[in-house]
């Protein structure tokens, strides 16, 4: 059909003078690409899909001389080019003809006719990324000079290493990359480092080569290290083993919060209760950092039961298991196995009993941000006298779902001078904050037990307004009791609302010694 997708595209390719490469599947196609720098250069763009276009992989049709210090980095192992972000930009399939434009622009601006400078910068910036990590190294004790090394199963460091920070842009055009030999390792310390840590790298690489010891190297790109160890040889020539960690993982890079792609990561924090809610919260809350640096403490006395999977984010698998020791399986399960050391530090601590047989009060208690999820009103009110009464109190929001999901609610409390539970209840209640709930919003069980039944949906919106409301108190500058609310009417969530509580003078909870 003329007028399906792939029919167009290859309408719009041939508009831009790209025509199928002979003797090829139809999805080549090559072409001229005018550029300042190097005049005309022919290109292959390669197609995968004629169903669902996406951006092809570019390569050079041809070896240009001109060209041959843009192989690093941008010219990948199959000879693509790489010369777009990937998820920058969707195909559009219905503007062949622009998004072909779309595609010269790039390869001519990001490639051909990018300034050497320039370039050196693409390099310095995307360097990790192409780093060939052909070994597996354990990284120790990583400070701003130095780190150790642990190879294979020994328990003991195998090389004490420096570290020396990239502080400039590579200079690729002088530049072997990966490195063959004591020449390369110095010109790339040259064009990469600061003079005074040029020196001390320069004594390392000399000192190394001529004794024909291995010796370790490592340099620090932003939050990634780079390592190699160096088997020199009589000949000159190197054989390197190369390793890479990043410091500030790459596994939450693309989850920012507060301009922050893990906020919580140096946070102790408390979660108490793994049901509805806290189960649903805690997922968000490893994903933002919680128990990579410092343990992830949840409590839950309770065992999963077969009517929480509904709402629950465990399965049926973890039936008649204590809920915290299941949500420690599940999420420690998803970390497992990777061998950053960033992973291998991650913990969760499960206590499988209730919080006032846990913790006493006046004792040492090391958490920074303690989160209720227990949705019990009497339990919250003693957890915030007991939090009150600490000598410094950590930051304290006690989430819960109003009703049959009319409504999701977080109470911020981070100072015991501030208006406590109590002051907000009275607080939303005077002044209808709340809508006013009816007898249907209450069903009572047998033995006359009060179950609330209410969708997932509500206890995903509570862990996501609980998630909302910590973070723009991470970021806050003043500690003031805070009530967040999101409505619910007809199963249309309205939008987050946040009011400042006022403390109540008369209140008896905030005059309790």
């Amino acid at each position: 059909m003329k007028d399906s997708p792939w029919e167009n595209l290859k309408d719009a390719l041939a508009a831009w003078n790209f025509i199928p490469c002979s003797g090829s599947l139809s999805a080549e196609f090559e072409g001229p690409i005018e550029s300042s720098t190097f005049g005309t250069v022919i290109v292959k763009l390669l197609f995968d899909n004629q169903c669902c276009t996406e951006f092809p992989r570019a390569c050079l049709a041809r070896q240009y001389d001109g060209l041959c210090f843009r192989k690093v980095p941008h010219v990948e192992k199959d000879g693509g080019l790489c010369y777009l972000q990937k998820g920058e930009l969707v195909f559009d399939a219905c503007r062949p003809y622009d998004m072909v434009g779309v595609i010269v622009d790039q390869i001519t601006e990001r490639i051909l006719d990018l300034s050497k400078e320039k370039y050196g910068e693409e390099f310095s910036n995307e360097m990790p990324s192409y780093w060939p990590c052909d070994y597996s190294a354990e990284i120790k004790d990583v400070n701003k000079n130095s780190l150790k090394i642990i190879e294979g199963n020994s328990s003991s460091p195998s090389y004490s290493c420096p570290v020396y920070p990239l502080s400039g842009h590579v200079d690729i055009s002088a530049l072997r990359f990966p490195f063959g030999s004591m020449k390369d390792l110095l010109l790339f310390g040259k064009a990469s480092m600061g003079k005074r840590a040029f020196k001390r790298y320069r004594k390392t690489v000399l000192w190394g080569c001529y004794s024909s010891k291995n010796f370790a190297i490592a340099f620090r790109k932003n939050a990634t290290i780079l390592g190699l160890i160096v088997s020199p040889s009589r000949s000159g020539n190197l054989n390197c083993r190369y390793f890479a960690e990043e410091t500030e993982n790459k596994i939450f890079s693309r989850n920012v919060s507060m301009e922050n792609s893990a906020p919580l990561m140096d946070k102790r924090i408390l979660v108490v209760g793994c049901g509805t809610l806290g189960s649903n919260l805690l997922p968000m809350l490893v994903k933002s950092g919680a128990g990579f640096k410092n343990p992830l403490t949840i409590v839950d006395p309770d065992k999963y039961k077969e009517e929480n999977f509904s709402r629950h984010y465990l399965g049926l698998e973890s039936q008649g298991v204590n809920k915290a020791r299941a949500m420690k399986t599940v999420l420690e399960n998803q970390v497992k196995g990777d061998s950053r050391a960033l992973c291998r530090n991650f913990r969760i601590d499960a206590i499988e009993d209730s919080f006032e047989k846990s913790f006493k009060p006046k004792q040492d208690f090391p958490f920074d941000i303690v989160l209720d999820t227990t949705g019990d009103e009497s339990f919250s009110e003693y957890l915030n006298r007991f939090l009150a009464q600490l000598p410094k109190m950590p930051l304290y929001i006690c989430g819960y779902i109003y009703g049959r999901s009319k409504a999701v609610c977080a109470s911020v409390i981070g100072s015991s001078k501030k208006a406590c539970l109590r002051c907000e209840k009275k607080y939303v209640e005077e002044n209808g904050v709340l809508p006013v709930l009816g007898k249907e919003d209450q069903t009572r069980g047998t033995c006359n037990a009060v179950f609330i039944p209410f969708p997932i949906m509500a206890s995903i919106a509570a862990a996501n307004l609980m998630m909302t409301a910590l973070f723009r108190s991470l970021k806050a500058t003043e500690e003031e009791s805070l009530f967040w609310f999101q409505t619910c009417a007809n199963n249309v969530w309205n939008a987050m609302e946040c009011v400042t509580i006022p403390k109540d003078d008369s209140c008896p909870a905030c005059c309790r010694k």
